[in-house]
């Protein structure tokens, strides 16, 4: 039979106190009163009411009842009851702290999990719901990772003219996003999509472009980047969470984008994303009645290789820039307008100062 010790009971419901007794059985405390059980503690659901002194009675509650109070006297109990509820004592509890690691760890491994399906598998998603200063801020240091110093070409008459050029493809469909292109004097030939709807036209491309419909073909083309958030989606894609995290704190180029190699990584877009933009490119050229082969044109070029770097030790870097590869599949895809369908994009002598707008 269990020793029985003399302990003080308040049941919560009124301030008088019981006197009972309790037994200590190997998993729980009873309570009786008059031999009378009148609760069950057991030890893994014991708190200490107050903090546990030595020489001091133990005033303890239970989870199955908080507002109610056990006082047992100090020499009595007290020592059988702490060996069983080491817990009470406070400190480092190796089950408890076992329980709070594994709760922990859940929830960091549901985090992760979220956070792996967000930013990877549903980038666009993430994209489509970022501040719209947060995508300024990623253009802000995309541009200054890949432009670094290169001049902008802001000739008077040529900027004029590439306003006329994409005002004419932004009014080919009022769905047409929000964007700006801007030209920078670099030695290679591309165009890319920033975050935001900004468009960048390196000056080598004008120049090198036999017609308005090829420079229109190029924008028109971000567009379909622009529109389907690829560049927002790739950033997200490529750099997670740290991104967004820098971002949102304003952090640097260096921080953010990882210098200009994770730059080159975000700029090389799935062939699906190529395709999408394709598909908007040529959709909206038709619209607006200018002949897509200007953009077929433009794929024929890159794929014959005519198009080359005027320094050589750049030719690799140029490769790897190369955002639009001119697979023959995507070539065959652009149809021209039937005859007398399309439009001049803009008169030849505005085409003519366009194309000197890096003088």
């Amino acid at each position: 039979m269990a020793t029985r010790y003399p302990a003080q009971f308040f049941d919560g419901q009124t301030a008088a106190s019981r006197d009972v007794a309790v037994e200590l059985l190997v998993d729980a405390i009873i309570i009786t009163d008059d031999r009378k059980q009148i609760a069950r503690w057991t030890y893994s659901g014991l708190d200490a009411a107050t903090p546990v002194r030595s020489g001091q009675p133990l005033r303890l509650k239970h989870k199955i009842n908080p507002t109610s109070r056990l006082i047992v006297p100090a020499g009595f109990s007290e020592t059988q009851i702490l060996s069983r509820a080491p817990h009470l004592k406070g400190g480092f509890d190796p089950a408890s702290a076992l329980k709070f690691t594994a709760v922990v760890a859940s929830g960091l491994i549901l985090f992760a999990a979220t956070g792996y399906a967000l930013l990877n598998l549903a980038p666009q998603k993430v994209a489509a719901v970022m501040p719209a200063e947060w995508r300024d801020r990623l253009a802000d240091q995309a541009e200054r990772t890949f432009i670094k110093d290169a001049k902008q070409c802001t000739d008077a008459a040529g900027t004029r003219a590439l306003s006329a050029l994409a005002g004419r493809v932004a009014a080919a469909s009022s769905d047409t996003p929000d964007f700006s292109v801007r030209v920078f004097d670099m030695p290679f030939i591309n165009a890319f999509a920033l975050p935001g709807g900004r468009i960048v036209v390196t000056g080598k491309l004008i120049k090198a472009a036999d017609s308005p419909e090829e420079v229109a073909g190029v924008i028109a083309h971000e567009l379909g980047h622009t529109a389907h958030l690829h560049p927002e989606a790739s950033l997200i894609r490529a750099i997670g969470l740290q991104l967004l995290v820098n971002v949102a704190t304003g952090g640097t180029s260096n921080d953010t984008l990882g210098g200009f190699a994770g730059l080159l990584a975000i700029l090389q877009y799935s062939r699906n994303a190529e395709r999408e933009a394709d598909d908007y490119a040529v959709s909206l050229m038709t619209k607006g009645a200018i002949d897509p082969k200007g953009l077929r044109h433009f794929f024929e070029k890159l794929s014959k290789k005519e198009w080359k770097l005027l320094t050589g030790n750049l030719e690799t870097l140029s490769d790897m820039l190369s955002t639009h590869p001119g697979t023959q599949e995507r070539i065959e895809f652009i149809k021209p307008l039937p005859p007398g369908k399309a439009k001049q994009v803009i008169p030849d002598g505005i085409w003519k100062q366009l194309k000197k707008i890096c003088s």
